[in-house]
Protein backbone atom coordinates (compact mmCIF):
# COMPACT_ATOMS: atom_id res chain seq x y z
CA UNK A 1 0.00 0.00 0.00
CA UNK A 2 1.22 3.60 -1.09
CA UNK A 3 0.20 6.74 0.65
CA UNK A 4 1.18 10.15 -0.81
CA UNK A 5 0.57 12.76 2.99
CA UNK A 6 2.86 15.42 1.08
CA UNK A 7 0.49 18.17 3.14
CA UNK A 8 0.48 16.36 6.13
CA UNK A 9 -3.10 15.60 6.49
CA UNK A 10 -2.86 12.31 7.51
CA UNK A 11 -1.03 10.99 10.51
CA UNK A 12 -2.41 7.45 11.54
CA UNK A 13 -3.33 4.64 9.39
CA UNK A 14 -5.39 1.62 10.53
CA UNK A 15 -6.44 -1.51 9.50
CA UNK A 16 -9.44 -3.15 10.56
CA UNK A 17 -11.19 -6.61 10.06
CA UNK A 18 -14.76 -7.52 9.38
CA UNK A 19 -15.76 -7.12 12.86
CA UNK A 20 -14.22 -4.32 13.89
CA UNK A 21 -10.58 -5.34 15.43
CA UNK A 22 -7.76 -3.64 14.91
CA UNK A 23 -5.05 -6.00 12.91
CA UNK A 24 -2.35 -3.11 12.18
CA UNK A 25 -2.10 0.40 13.15
CA UNK A 26 1.07 2.83 12.23
CA UNK A 27 1.94 6.86 12.49
CA UNK A 28 2.49 8.58 9.76
CA UNK A 29 4.88 11.28 9.00
CA UNK A 30 4.82 13.95 6.18
CA UNK A 31 6.03 12.71 2.96
CA UNK A 32 5.25 9.40 0.52
CA UNK A 33 5.24 6.39 2.49
CA UNK A 34 5.09 2.76 1.68
CA UNK A 35 3.67 0.42 4.10
CA UNK A 36 4.26 -3.40 3.41
CA UNK A 37 2.46 -5.96 5.02
CA UNK A 38 2.69 -10.01 5.28
CA UNK A 39 -0.85 -11.27 5.35
CA UNK A 40 0.08 -14.64 4.79
CA UNK A 41 -1.50 -15.30 8.29
CA UNK A 42 -5.03 -12.85 8.36
CA UNK A 43 -7.75 -15.00 7.72
CA UNK A 44 -9.64 -14.62 4.17
CA UNK A 45 -11.63 -11.51 3.82
CA UNK A 46 -12.57 -7.65 3.66
CA UNK A 47 -10.47 -5.34 5.86
CA UNK A 48 -11.35 -1.84 6.28
CA UNK A 49 -8.19 0.90 5.76
CA UNK A 50 -8.22 3.86 7.88
CA UNK A 51 -6.32 6.72 7.54
CA UNK A 52 -6.82 9.98 10.02
CA UNK A 53 -5.63 13.48 10.92
CA UNK A 54 -6.84 16.78 9.79
CA UNK A 55 -8.99 14.57 6.91
CA UNK A 56 -10.06 10.94 7.06
CA UNK A 57 -9.94 8.45 4.08
CA UNK A 58 -11.42 4.81 3.81
CA UNK A 59 -11.30 2.35 1.83
CA UNK A 60 -11.94 -1.48 1.85
CA UNK A 61 -9.04 -4.30 1.12
CA UNK A 62 -9.73 -7.63 0.19
CA UNK A 63 -7.25 -10.33 1.56
CA UNK A 64 -7.42 -13.50 -1.23
CA UNK A 65 -4.37 -16.41 -0.33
Amino acid sequence: MQCRNTDGDFNNVQILNAIGQRVFETQLNTGVHVVSLDVTTWPVGNYIVKLTGNKSYTTRILVQH
